[in-house]
């Protein structure tokens, strides 16, 4: 019995990790982590295998660009939210990236 329970935990974690083949895979790109107030903070979506995309910026506001522009306000860590897929966001996969803002 035991044996069993282990081998279908086994294959029911493996059926969650496998991921399609031609998935979408979510990446965002940015020249550096670490910036100061009021730079101008720019995300690049490097993914691949997709064909919609949006953001989530760390003030909470979207955007469906393929680069996107910040300048921080305040010190802190900032997050940004990439969300792909394939047509009309049937599997959506997410990433998120997080920078450094100095005073």
């Amino acid at each position: 019995m035991k044996q069993i329970l282990l081998l279908t935990v086994f294959a029911v974690l493996i059926l969650i990790s496998c991921r399609r083949p031609g998935a979408p895979e979510p990446l965002i790109c940015s020249d550096r982590s670490v910036y100061q107030v009021l730079d101008t903070i720019k995300m690049n979506n490097c993914s691949k295998n997709f064909s919609k995309q949006r953001w989530i910026l760390p003030d909470g506001s979207p955007s469906t660009l393929e680069s996107v522009y910040y300048v921080a306000q305040n010190p802190g860590i900032y997050t940004f939210k990439l969300f792909v897929s394939d047509d009309d966001f049937v599997n959506e996969y997410e990433t998120m990236y997080q920078i450094q803002v100095n005073p």
